[in-house]
């Protein structure tokens, strides 16, 4: 999994309305080492930090709040956000 940026610095009330990051999963299909087909894992975050696999969910932190986000169906994409309180 990869945090994934647009490149932009937008002030604070603009990126929490444009949502522009992302976290990317990476697949090595080949068995090469080297990571060969990606997909969106994770869309219409604020400023991903890191992101670690426990459990069945990438969890992250996306200031202002810390996500589980649980892919329901294997499909590579997230199906449902749970925010730590």
């Amino acid at each position: 999994y990869v945090c994934d940026g647009p490149g932009m610095n937008l002030p604070a009330k603009e990126l929490l309305r444009e949502l522009p990051n992302k976290i990317v999963r990476l697949e090595d299909t080949d068995v090469d080492g080297r990571g060969d087909r990606s997909s969106p894992d994770a869309e219409k975050m604020t400023l991903p930090m890191g992101a670690v696999w426990y459990r069945g969910s990438v969890n992250t932190a996306s200031p202002p709040n810390i996500w589980k986000l649980t892919d329901a169906d294997g499909d590579g994409l997230v199906h449902r956000r749970w925010r730590y309180a």
